[in-house]
């Protein structure tokens, strides 16, 4: 949790997100009745304070109305699609496209910005799902239209999660070509390198940049992958293209300022002191203007958004964790902290973007490992460890910590079986469904690509040693106390 200096409790303005309940309470069937249940409050029902308001979610409020309920009649002849989201709930929707959306994200310029194309001859390849996901058609319909209206050349290759046919072409032209781009999620990139290798394709790293949407990733990693590509600051190998969803749009992308301010937390222990923060850093996101997106709150640790399109959504929670900074404290922090000297470059970014928009930080605790988009706290773990499937193996105390490496952690587990035994793939399979239903967007990167490390024990992502019963309880007995994460910190 940032200090209190940093913290607001909202970005954008909370007139514009009134006028959208009072709108979604007058032209949006589900949303009256939504309100009718939850009972009168707020300005959509005449009177009391926006923030009175009951909050929305998908389970709550989209899967349970029909699109003529939850689509107002003024927006029906607006929309041009649908886009489906990730199912990382565990129900996907179908959220649909209004032709007129605002976007102040601005692909050649975000590019430039992250990526230093500077008229360079470049590739861009759309290495996400195609079948119906926003990140991956949003990203195709914008990079093919910036291929036709780009004053240098400049290429799109579509293969979605086809990673195999990406490689065979990044290989094929990378001759033609000075940078090329992959847009991927982040917790992709480790197994896309790594089928390059398994396949024999030579890839040309110190080209190769990435743009991440869909999940968070550590500023580590990005670091690793900065040393790889042989990026030097203001250039980076990777950075957040936008966070975002099928449900509100972009949030917010990554400007060099907010990169600059990713690495010195990282960098800079005393930093974080001054900020508030434990082991881990969140990630930072320039917030999009209240145009665009009415409004941001943070209310008991999670991020609320406001907005009206063709589904409307009133104080409507991702469920994400996250908070929200003001930039100039965190500017000024900035500013008058302590720094070694050859942080000061990542500084003089920070000081010259003195207007810059306010900050969404996305995150988890501070008590937790981050393994590839999941923050795993010790209670979370513990439901996990709690689920009948591995009970009934017999699975009593544990521990976890990350191994592996920076491009492909691992989860180490430690953990006690009665009766003793070796580990036969029950185990690994158990955790795998496990962690799946626990959190349906773990499944969903399983599904997609994670598993391609199965075959492989020495570099599938779970590393489990077992412990016959008492090993572990003696430890307990011992020590007095047990700690499920033997190692805090971020991989992936």
């Amino acid at each position: 949790m940032a200090c209190v200096a940093l913290r607001k409790p909202f970005i954008g303005d909370p007139g514009l997100a009134a006028e959208v309940a009072a709108r979604a309470a007058a032209e949006v069937p589900a949303y009256s009745r939504f309100l009718e249940k939850a009972g009168p409050a707020g300005p959509a029902a005449g009177g009391g304070r926006f923030e009175d308001l009951p909050a929305t979610d998908k389970a709550s409020y989209c899967l349970t109305a029909s699109y003529s309920e939850l689509i107002p009649a003024s927006a029906r002849n607006n929309i041009n699609g649908f886009f489906s989201s990730s199912g990382s709930s565990g129900r996907p929707f179908c959220w649909p496209r209004a032709k007129d959306a605002r976007s102040s994200l601005r692909l050649a310029d975000w590019l430039e910005e992250n990526f230093r194309l500077g008229g360079r001859p470049t590739l861009a390849v759309v290495a996400l799902k195609m079948d119906g996901w926003t990140a991956g058609l949003n990203s195709s319909l914008g990079l093919n239209q910036l291929a036709q209206e780009a004053g240098f050349p400049f290429m799109v290759h579509c293969p979605g999660a086809d990673y195999a046919q990406a490689l065979r072409t990044i290989a094929q032209v990378e001759g033609l070509v000075e940078r090329v781009v992959v847009f991927i999620y982040p917790a992709a990139i480790p197994y896309f390198l790594g089928l390059a290798e398994e396949l024999g394709v030579k890839l040309p790293v110190a080209k190769l940049r990435f743009a991440a949407t869909g999940d968070p990733f550590s500023e580590a990693f990005r670091e690793h992958l900065d040393g790889l590509c042989g990026a030097s600051w203001p250039d980076t190998a990777l950075a957040g293209f936008s966070y975002s969803s099928a449900d509100t749009r972009v949030i917010g992308s990554e400007s060099p300022a907010s990169r600059a301010l990713a690495r010195l937390l990282h960098k800079s222990e005393d930093l974080r002191l001054a900020f508030g923060l434990g082991d881990v850093s969140p990630n930072i996101y320039p917030a999009v203007p209240a145009e665009e997106l009415p409004l941001i709150e943070e209310v008991g640790g999670e991020l609320l958004f406001t907005r009206w399109q063709p589904v409307p959504i009133v104080r409507y929670n991702l469920h994400d964790k996250g908070e929200l900074w003001d930039w100039a404290a965190a500017r000024e922090l900035v500013l008058s902290a302590s720094i070694p000297a050859e942080l000061e470059p990542l500084r003089a970014e920070v000081r010259a973007a003195a207007g810059a928009p306010d900050l969404v930080a996305v995150y988890g605790r501070s008590r937790a490992v981050y393994f590839y988009g999941m923050y795993l706290d010790e209670a979370a773990l513990c439901a996990v460890m709690e689920r009948p499937e591995l009970a009934a193996l017999g699975a009593g105390l544990f521990q976890v910590s990350l191994s592996g490496t920076k491009a492909a952690p691992r989860l180490s587990w430690e953990i006690e079986l009665r009766g003793g035994g070796a580990d036969d793939g029950r185990l690994y399979r158990a955790l795998v469904a496990a962690l799946s239903e626990a959190f349906p967007h773990f499944g969903v990167n399983y599904a997609n690509f994670l598993n391609k490390w199965d075959k492989d024990p020495a570099k599938r992502i779970f590393e489990i040693n077992v412990r016959p019963y008492p090993q572990l309880s003696d430890r307990l007995r011992v020590s007095g106390k047990h700690r499920t994460i033997k190692v805090t910190g971020t991989g992936g």
